[in-house]
């Protein structure tokens, strides 16, 4: 939700300050780079992307392209769905069919992709803005009529304690919806991320993945890596914790993992059922 506000306050000055794309090429990790395209103008454009966002966005895109190629995934049938506006080294990467849409719209495009061709693979990839703010009714209800789809959300944590409002507990919100499959990782855990990512991919219903974006604004390095060293040592890896009760981002600890994965009909399964026993 401060994402977007972040980015419009600070535009002018990033666009003034922003290295030289060379200097950027450099402070790259080597995971990174071997995205890029090999075209230097499309280059030029992700690496303004990185330099802009800075709160590990590409981190995400990059665990979520590393997924894609270890599930083989067909690209053919692959669509992605974002209204954050930075897809552009999806396609790259990927070549795959990519949307952008209006703030809180991801969810509803994806699934009218989904029950228009229910043989397209689609992906959400998108931020708490538009999925949870905007958009939230939406998420609820894709959860609850387990609808075929991947949903990965970026949500942004401030290391600060200066969040608007209580983070949601994004697992136990979902868990009570009915989802089949909830997982969360934050940007540091991009192995585990990308392992998820290409679990969820080749599973059916509705699957959730909270990435949790640590953000501090300060022009002090210093208490920026403090931060983060505080929110790492956090974080805590634990597979089927409970949602409700440790799934909370405002604890003394932050649980991170896979929190359900079961079988459950989709939501066409129902419906074919449904039809069927009118003609049985």
């Amino acid at each position: 939700m401060r994402m977007a506000r972040r980015e419009e306050a600070l535009e002018v000055k990033l666009w003034q300050e922003m290295p030289s794309p060379e200097q950027i090429w450099q402070d790259l990790p080597e995971e990174l780079k071997a995205l890029l395209p090999e075209d230097w103008q499309a280059r030029k454009e992700w690496l303004f992307d990185i330099w802009t966002l800075q709160n590990g966005i590409s981190v995400v895109i990059s665990a979520f392209v590393q997924a894609v190629r270890q599930a083989e995934i067909d690209t053919q049938k692959l669509c992605v769905v974002s209204a954050v506006g930075c897809l552009t080294p999806v396609y790259e990467a990927l070549k795959c069919d990519c949307f952008r849409v209006h703030q809180g719209r991801s969810i509803p495009f994806g699934i009218g992709l989904h029950l228009g061709n229910p043989s397209l693979k689609v992906a959400v990839l998108s931020d708490d803005s538009d999925i949870l703010a905007l958009g939230g009714n939406h998420v609820i209800h894709a959860a609850r009529r387990n609808l075929d789809m991947l949903v990965i959300c970026l949500h942004e944590l401030a290391l600060d304690g200066r969040d608007e409002q209580p983070p949601f507990n994004l697992p136990y919100l979902l868990s009570v919806c009915g989802a089949p499959y909830i997982a969360r990782w934050t940007t540091f855990h991009w192995d585990n991320l990308r392992y998820t990512i290409a679990e969820a991919l080749y599973k059916r219903g509705f699957r959730f993945i909270e990435v949790v974006m640590p953000t501090l604004f300060t022009e002090e390095p210093s208490e920026l890596m403090e931060a983060l060293n505080s929110f790492v040592g956090r974080t805590v890896i634990k597979h089927f914790a409970s949602p409700e009760t440790e799934g909370d981002l405002m604890g003394e600890q932050i649980v991170v993992g896979k929190f359900v994965d079961i079988e459950k009909l989709t939501f066409l399964d129902m419906m074919e059922r449904e039809v069927f026993s009118q003609f049985a």
